[in-house]
């Protein structure tokens, strides 16, 4: 277990549900706390899903849960439970609540679009690709005038044309993503 890090599952109108999340093994894993904050609803109602999903049969125990311990606020060390997206959506197309309804829509869109497009997008992963790409190219930029400050015309040269050719392969390569992103959205 070495990737943990927040997504976004669905976000509500007021954009206001994100869980931090345990990546592992090309899925994602959620406790039933976590579940019962993304659906609002009790712990007790999430487990009881989850108990009707193995009994019906509908997904087998022992592919979709991982024992896990958490460290809590109080510092003592706790047995927990992990269940997989598998999981996690069989829970969310069963709850009854606003915030079950919403995940379905999500849910649904993200299929309907896998299944036309063959792609879904994460917007918020590409705003912060596209945050990321600024923040390199204004550290390019600093550097540069930076060096064309303090070096001799013979040093800087050089240095400042390898640093122009770094930014001008770092806009090439994101002008490149974003024309890719483009007709994966066209489809």
């Amino acid at each position: 277990m070495n990737n943990k890090g927040e997504i976004v599952i669905y976000k509500s109108k007021q954009g206001s549900t994100k869980l931090s999340v345990t990546l592992d093994k090309d899925t994602v894993w959620l406790t039933q706390k976590q579940m019962s904050t993304l659906f609002n609803k009790d712990i007790k109602t999430i487990n009881e899903h989850i108990r009707n999903i193995f009994k019906e049969g509908e997904l087998a125990k022992n592919s979709v849960i991982w024992k896990s311990q958490i460290t809590a606020s109080d510092g003592k060390t706790y047995k927990t439970y992990l269940y997989n997206l598998d999981v996690i959506i069989s829970v969310g197309y069963r709850v009854k609540s606003k915030e079950g309804t919403m995940f379905r829509i999500w849910a649904t869109k993200v299929l309907r679009d896998y299944i036309l497009k063959g792609v879904t997008l994460n917007y918020d992963r590409l705003k912060q690709i596209e945050d990321n790409f600024e923040i390199q190219k204004e550290s390019y930029e600093l550097l540069r005038s930076r060096i064309e400050k303090y070096l001799s015309h013979s040093a800087r040269r050089d240095v400042v044309n390898a640093i122009d050719d770094k930014i001008d392969k770092l806009r090439e390569d994101f002008e490149g993503f974003k024309l890719s992103l483009k007709e994966v959205v066209k489809k």
